[in-house]
């Protein structure tokens, strides 16, 4: 089984997290034969408030997430996708050592990484971008160049 995981933190704007959830999850469940199972993780394993109010809870905390050295003893499965939406709680990551830290050790064991939105600048931020082409919201501030 490969998994998708997708990021939850305060502050992330709904539709972000929840359209690709919509999307990924209904796939899993219509074509299970094609063996992938999504799932959300949060730096707690706990619920997020949204950056309109809606709260959601995670499947896993970031903790859980296995990197490389550890992926027999993680409760969480290894991850093949991870996606990081975006939303005004960005720009706190942007700032945070511990999940630009967490964010980059995914990078060194999960196969593909994306993001939605100005989850993007949290990937520049971390040096993912580094040499390649990144988009994002046109008013996002600051800038992924910048990051």
């Amino acid at each position: 089984m490969k998994h998708i995981g997708i990021v939850l933190f305060d502050g992330v704007e709904e539709l972000d997290a929840v359209g690709p959830w919509e999307v990924l999850s209904a796939w899993t469940r219509m074509y299970p034969d094609d063996g992938y199972a999504a799932s959300c993780l949060s730096a707690s394993g706990g619920s997020v408030q949204c950056a309109k109010g809606l709260v959601l809870g995670a499947h896993h905390s970031h903790a859980d997430a296995p990197p490389l050295d550890v992926l027999l003893h993680a409760d969480a499965p290894p991850l093949d996708v991870l996606l990081h939406p975006g939303g005004q709680g960005t720009r706190p990551q942007l700032l945070d050592d511990a999940h630009l830290d967490w964010v980059r050790r995914q990078r060194a064991v999960v196969p593909l990484m994306t993001s939605v939105c100005t989850g993007s600048l949290v990937y520049a931020k971390a040096g993912l971008l580094k040499d390649r082409p990144a988009t994002t919201h046109w008013a996002a501030s600051p800038p992924v160049s910048t990051c």
